[in-house]
This record gives structure tokens, C-alpha cells and sequence, in this order.
């Protein structure tokens, strides 16, 4: 299992986001890979490829989950600004930056990665960026008129902690009603277990 924690993101900074590229997403629709706004997120933890018992696993992750996740209570994000990694000017991945207007979120996402890794399982040692990842450049090209996206700073509160599990699909049917709808090639998400701050 393919698995990754996260912050959801309100409807209406779906909207924002959504309305904010649609220029930039027609004249670059053969060269950038454009994510799906059912999918979303602000990823707390990437936990990779999983290689244990499900059913354990999944227990391990609740536990982790739960004890982290009833210390807070439910914080308040913000949009940024348009940026990219390594950098707007020639980014490999475009995303919408976030800020944790309770100054919270840093601390759970420490408190949670801590003890992840208490239980065996590794994750990426880098600083955590709050950010909704649009679109990937895999191609490496230049990417211009990216600067001149803006977006309103538009606020929400994160109520829950979801974990998913990520699967390419190439097509077919839902396995789960909870799955996330997905287009042809692009992942779709499962909503494994969610947990309220």
C-alpha cells in the first residue's frame, strides 16, 4: 500500500485555485501534468510503499494517528502565493503555498513524523512546506507567465487528519465509495482513516 497522511483543503480554496489557473493550464496541457482538484491536499507525511500485514499496518498508523491528533485542536490555514520547487522560475513541481495561521501544524506534523518513525516506518528527513501540489513539470521545461498567477488569500480550518492510500490507475471502476475520483494515469485516493483535532 501506497500510503501518505494529510491536511484537507475547503471547496472554496478548491474553486480559488481551480479558477486562478485556467489560462496557464490551456497553453501548457502537452507539458505539464496537471493534479486533479478531488485530489487536492496538504500532505503532513509521505509514508511510501508499506511492506507489512495490511490490517496491522493500518492499526499501527490509527494508533500513531490518534495520540498525535487528540493533543490539537482544529487550526487555521491560509492561502499564500503561487510558487514552485526547486523554483518558480523553472519548477518541477508548481504548487500553491499555505500558511498555518495557528502555528500548530509544524508542531503536529514533527510530533507525528517522531513517532512514525518510532514504529519502523522512514520518511524523507526535509523541512516540512505546507503546499497543494497543481501540477508536475516532468519534462523540465520553462514555465512562463507562472509569476503572474495570483490567488486571494483565502481561509479555512482544518478539522481532520486523513490518511490515504494512493493508487495509479489507469482506469476502471471505485474499489471504495471513499475513493476520490481520478482521471486515466493520474493517482486516485482512498481514504483510509480519518481522525478529528
Amino acid at each position: 500500500m501506497r500510503l501518505f497522511i494529510a491536511f484537507p483543503i475547503s471547496q472554496e480554496v478548491k474553486n480559488e485555485l481551480e479558477s486562478a489557473f485556467v489560462s496557464l493550464r490551456q497553453t501548457t496541457a502537452d507539458r505539464l501534468k496537471w493534479t486533479s482538484e478531488d485530489g487536492w491536499h496538504i500532505t503532513v507525511a509521505f509514508l511510501g510503499d508499506i511492506d507489512v500485514v495490511e490490517t496491522q499496518c493500518i492499526a499501527s498508523l490509527r494508533e500513531v494517528i490518534e495520540t498525535v491528533c487528540k493533543k490539537y485542536r482544529p487550526m487555521n490555514f491560509r492561502l499564500d502565493k503561487i510558487d514552485g520547487f526547486p523554483n518558480i522560475e523553472n519548477p518541477n513541481v508548481i504548487v500553491a503555498k499555505a500558511i498555518d495561521e495557528s502555528g500548530m501544524a509544524s508542531q503536529l506534523q514533527k510530533e507525528l513524523v517522531d513517532k512514525l518513525r518510532k514504529i519502523g516506518i522512514e520518511i524523507e528527513n526535509r523541512l516540512w512546506k505546507p503546499h497543494i501540489t497543481i501540477a508536475r513539470n516532468k519534462m523540465g521545461e520553462r514555465v512562463t507567465g507562472l509569476d503572474k498567477v495570483k490567488i486571494e488569500p483565502i481561509r479555512w480550518k482544518v478539522n481532520e487528519v486523513i490518511l490515504f492510500e494512493s493508487e495509479l490507475w489507469p482506469s476502471g471502476p471505485a474499489r471504495h465509495a471513499s475513493q476520490l475520483a481520478g482521471v486515466a494515469g493520474r493517482p486516485r485516493y482512498t481514504k483510509i482513516y480519518s481522525c478529528n483535532l
